[in-house]
């Protein structure tokens, strides 16, 4: 079985290594690698933090995170042959770059909120109702009172015990922050919502989600959402020669 940072790189650039042996430009496609291997961030420090921040503030078992890891070395890889000007590589627009970072300053935000919920998780919370204060958007509606689910199909309604509905509601507020500033009318509706059908599920099950779990779980599956989106916009571009397509680099079709 490969270990976690074999699995990594094996995913980033299995694609990239066959596409450039076809073409006859495998040695140089290689060296350029080998000669950039820090910025791909495929293993060290920098990468066992990643990983380990996955983990332990979403909820992410090791395969989970590791698929995250390859998702975001994929974007640091097509970063690198935008700067470089491979011709057999992809064209990434200037667009596209700003919203990668963008990606990764949201996801950066949700690690935080979730570090920052980790960390109140040892101090008691107090009895209080918060009545107008919860949060209510993109057809999602949070409640304060006994554990309940509800999907009406236009709207999700999350039901909660105080504390937790004004924590949830707070936790909302930071997950739309996070992506005001790109996300769309549409995309919106995933990002918020698929979080909610997630505590759902739960709630449904009868799990015991209240505290970590419940903050896991929304945050976690935001910030999934959020390298979907990275995978939909590296979808999106084009190869420098026609006769190139987006799979001779990535395996995403």
């Amino acid at each position: 079985m490969l270990s976690i940072w074999n699995y990594i790189e094996e995913n980033t650039l299995k694609t990239w290594k066959t596409h450039t042996a076809r073409i006859g430009c495998y040695d140089e496609g290689i060296k350029l690698i080998r000669d950039n291997f820090p910025q791909l961030e495929m293993n060290g420090n920098e990468a066992l933090e990643n990983l380990n921040e996955r983990i332990k503030y979403l909820g992410f078992n090791n395969k989970k995170a590791a698929d995250s890891l390859v998702v975001r070395s994929k974007l640091k890889l097509l970063e690198l042959l935008s700067q470089q000007n491979i011709n057999y590589g992809p064209n990434v627009t200037s667009k596209q770059l700003v919203l990668f970072e963008q990606f990764e300053t949201a996801q950066r935000a949700l690690l935080n909120y979730a570090k920052q919920w980790n960390r109140a998780l040892t101090v008691a919370c107090e009895e209080e109702s918060y009545g107008q204060r919860l949060w209510s958007g993109a057809k999602v509606h949070i409640e304060e009172g006994e554990l309940n689910f509800r999907d009406t199909g236009s709207r999700t309604f999350i039901t909660l015990p105080a504390p937790f509905a004004s924590h949830v509601s707070r936790l909302y507020m930071g997950m739309w922050e996070a992506v005001s500033d790109f996300a769309d009318h549409m995309t919106k509706y995933e990002y918020i919502g698929r979080p909610a059908e997630q505590v759902g599920a739960l709630i449904e099950k009868e799990e015991d989600l209240l505290d970590k779990v419940l903050y896991e779980t929304l945050l976690g599956e935001a910030f999934t959402v959020i390298d979907e989106w990275k995978l939909n916009t590296i979808k999106a571009i084009k190869m420098n020669r026609h006769q190139f397509v987006k799979s001779d680099v990535f395996d995403i079709d």
